[in-house]
C-alpha cells in the first residue's frame, strides 16, 4: 500500500501515519541491521537503508527507515526518546505523518535543535 500520511488496514481496522527515521550511527553501539530488529515492535518497516547525513556540521552514515505505526505522535516520540538513549544518541530525527521533530534523550543537556527539513534525508 502506499501512501503519504496515513493508510487503513482492512485485516485490522486500524489507521496507521507513515513514520520515517533518520537514526546515526556515529557512537552508536549498534548496527544497521540490530536497530532493524527492534523497529518491528513499534512500527512495520517498509524499507531502509544507510545514507550520508550530517548533525553538527559532521558528515554521519545515518540509517534511514520508512514505514507505518499505528501509534499516536506522543507514543512515538517517547519511544524514540527512550531509544536514543539506548543507542547514544543526542537525538533521533523523524517525521509521523506530516510533522517533523526531534526526540532528544533525557539527559541531553547540548543546545536542543528545532526539526528543519534541510537535514532530515
Amino acid at each position: 500500500m502506499k501512501t503519504d500520511k496515513a493508510g487503513f488496514s482492512t485485516t485490522d481496522g486500524q489507521i496507521k501515519r507513515l513514520l520515517r527515521l533518520n537514526i546515526g550511527l556515529n557512537n552508536n553501539p549498534f548496527s544497521a541491521d540490530e536497530i532493524l530488529d527492534v523497529l518491528p515492535l513499534f512500527m512495520r518497516v517498509d524499507s531502509h537503508s544507510v545514507q550520508t547525513g550530517e548533525y553538527n556540521g559532521e558528515v554521519e552514515p545515518t540509517l534511514v527507515v520508512v514505514g507505518l505505526t499505528d501509534r499516536s505522535f506522543d507514543a512515538i516520540k517517547d519511544i524514540l526518546t527512550a531509544l536514543s538513549l539506548d543507542l547514544t544518541q543526542d537525538c533521533i530525527a523523524f517525521r509521523y505523518g506530516g510533522k517533523g521533530d526531534l526526540a532528544y534523550r533525557p539527559d541531553f543537556t547540548g543546545e536542543r535543535y528545532e526539526f528543519d527539513e534541510q537535514y532530515f534525508i
